[in-house]
This record gives C-alpha cells, structure tokens and sequence, in this order.
C-alpha cells in the first residue's frame, strides 16, 4: 500500500512540475513574440531585369532563338543608368542590358546575331524600353 501512495506522489509531482514548466514557457513566448522585428526583403532588380529582358526578347523571335550565355544578357552587358540616356528612354538608376549574345533563326534555319537594349526601371518594376535589331 505505501508503494502505491508513493508512486502516486511521484507522478502528481511531475505532473504539477511539467504544468509550471509549461506556463513559464508560454510566458517567455509571449514575451519573445512582443519583441520580435520583422525584416522586409528588398528584391532583387537585376535578378528580375535579367529575366525580363531575356524573356522579351525570345518573344520577338518568330522561328526560334539561341543565347551565347545560359539563358539570356551575360554580365558584362548590363550597367546602371547614372543620368538620363538612350534618348531618354533610361533614367538615372535604371538597369540597362545592351549587347549582342542573342541569335535569332530565321525560316531556313540559320542563326542571325541581333543587338538588344532593355531599359528595366526599378521604381515600377517593369521594362520601359525595348529594342532589337
């Protein structure tokens, strides 16, 4: 009888002690949640213009394209706009991509080089100028 009244002492003091660890920490969670900073992540612009541009200007190609580079603009033809440029069509900041690693086919199959510029404005996040020839 008395081992069953230990035992059943033992397990109520767990018990209570387990609950009080509990409460403590649901209070040192809320604590944390009331404190806690939230980070906003600013976006990638020449990840996004990148992909802009190259996706653009596959679109103008009728029967097919092919790039020099993985999958669009290489680094070296892109720079940061520092004043107004390209007729305007650029403002100080924007991204501009300007080269030549873009081939487009034609109907009989051969491969053209063509010279591309985009102008990627980071405020809209959106193109603003495009040409290939």
């Amino acid at each position: 009888m008395l081992k069953v009244l230990g035992i059943l002492l033992l397990i109520n003091v767990v018990y209570f002690a387990n609950v009080d660890n509990n409460v403590d920490n649901k209070e040192t969670l809320a604590a944390y949640s009331t404190t806690e900073t939230k980070t906003v992540t600013k976006p990638n612009h020449y990840g996004i213009a990148r992909y802009m541009c190259a996706r653009s200007v596959e679109k103008l190609s009728t029967y097919g394209y092919e790039w020099d580079y993985f999958d669009g603009p290489s680094g070296n033809e892109s720079f940061t706009a520092t004043s107004s440029m390209l007729n305007g069509n650029a403002q100080a900041g924007d991204i501009v991509f300007n080269g030549t690693s873009v081939k487009f086919k034609n109907a009989f199959g051969t491969d053209k080089r063509k010279t591309f510029t985009c102008v990627y404005d980071k405020d809209t996040e959106a193109l603003t100028f495009l040409n290939v020839h």
